[in-house]
């Protein structure tokens, strides 16, 4: 079996009878500012909902937008995301 590739990163094939699952994010970046619509967004996560069907979220700014689809395997009732720093000025959505 080859490598499929994603983003620069190569992958390695699924188990034989086994499909890759993990959680799914998107982003979407403005250079000149605009704030993302969030019914984009929620689409967006909503195409990846086979990716985590636990949880989802969004967050739109002016300039960026992200999307996450959560598959809880660990700290399941915690971990929402996108998630913001202290101040709120700073946002991001993680695998792992």
């Amino acid at each position: 079996m080859g490598r499929r590739r994603g983003l620069g990163v190569a992958m390695a094939p699924a188990p034989a009878g086994r499909r890759l699952t993990v959680c799914g994010f998107a982003a979407l970046f403005d250079p000149a500012g605009a704030t993302p619509d969030p019914a984009w967004l929620t689409g967006a996560a909503d195409r990846m909902a086979h990716r985590g069907p636990d949880d989802a979220g969004i967050h739109s700014e002016p300039g960026a937008g992200l999307a996450f689809r959560r598959l809880a395997i660990v700290d399941v009732a915690g971990g929402a995301q996108p998630i913001a720093n202290e101040a709120g000025d700073a946002w991001i959505v993680y695998n792992g």
